[in-house]
């Protein structure tokens, strides 16, 4: 019994950090829906600055 305790505590020490930051971004979801908004423009950037790349390399020309 005395393991499970101390494997408990341990867990849950381990696991704190990510408890607080979830409880954070859970009562700031307009930061949230931010954070998510801003990782899309700069994927959907990097996309197409590769997919010109690419058509270029491949002589494609979209008109």
């Amino acid at each position: 019994m005395a393991c499970k305790k101390r494997l408990n505590a341990v867990l849950n020490e381990l696991l704190d950090p990510f408890r607080e930051k979830r409880a954070y971004y859970e009562a700031h979801l307009d930061e949230v829906k931010e954070l998510i908004a801003e990782g899309t423009r700069k994927a959907n950037r990097i996309g197409n600055e590769n997919l010109e790349r690419i058509k270029e390399k491949m002589h494609i020309k979209v008109f």
